[in-house]
């Protein structure tokens, strides 16, 4: 039976890892859905405490993500998807929120948008990442842990979805380009077809997609965790 992190306060948690009382500092980065994230120190080890919740998480709301599914795997271990790694300690309700305990993995992560840094990995291991991430979108999740509809998955990073999340404000409508894709059709190939988007003479739409995408929505809807915190084993 699945554990329901909400049965587990932050502090049963935080006891747990001997982090009990433990300061906690702001951790700096770059994450686009408004979590919070500090950082704990103790006994020469460093770890990661992430704070989400319906209010503040833009990407839980366009995904009607309620049920704030990263929190399922987190608290029952449920990544039996090798070589990917989800190394979670444990999650925790601290009111109204999560809170996602993970070692901190910052010497680990792949750099992005970083123009100044050097090249982050090698061809020969961006494709044994994109591998691990395909086998990762394969594995069916089951019936226990909450879902996403296709649509709203898909349609995340879409133009109309940046232009509603300029419009609400939101910091990450600014990172799209103003004009969205100048391309005049898109094609996704599934299974020996292709979903055309719109015809060449119309401009581009991604609302075809969810429909064409539907026959494997349950391994795209289901894969619930933050990909940021991945690890390659």
């Amino acid at each position: 039976m699945l554990r329901d992190w909400r049965d587990t306060q932050l502090e049963v948690l935080l006891a747990e890892h001997e982090l009990a009382g433990v300061p906690e500092r702001d951790f700096p980065n770059d994450g686009w859905s408004g979590a919070r994230l500090t950082v704990l120190e103790h006994a020469r080890r460093r770890f990661v405490l992430k704070r989400t919740s319906w209010a503040t998480d833009w990407i839980a709301r366009a995904t009607s993500d309620r049920q704030l599914r990263e929190g399922w795997v987190a608290a029952n271990d449920l990544f039996p998807v090798p070589p990917v790694e989800a190394p979670y300690l444990g999650a925790a309700a601290d009111g109204d929120a999560l809170a996602v305990l993970m070692p901190d993995l910052s010497a680990e992560l792949i750099a992005w948008e970083r123009p100044s840094h050097a090249r982050a990995l090698d061809a020969a291991q961006l494709d044994r990442v994109v591998d691990a991430i395909g086998t990762m979108h394969l594995w069916t999740w089951g019936d226990g842990i909450p879902g996403c509809p296709i649509e709203e998955r898909v349609l995340l990073l879409s133009r109309p979805s940046a232009e509603r999340y300029r419009a609400a404000g939101l910091p990450v409508g600014d990172r799209f380009p103003p004009g969205g894709t100048r391309s005049t059709g898109v094609r996704a190939p599934l299974r020996g077809r292709s979903c055309r988007t719109s015809p060449a003479t119309q401009p581009p739409s991604s609302r075809p997609l969810p429909a064409c995408l539907q026959p494997i929505s349950t391994a795209i809807s289901s894969s619930p965790t933050s990909r940021s915190w991945m690890r390659i084993g």
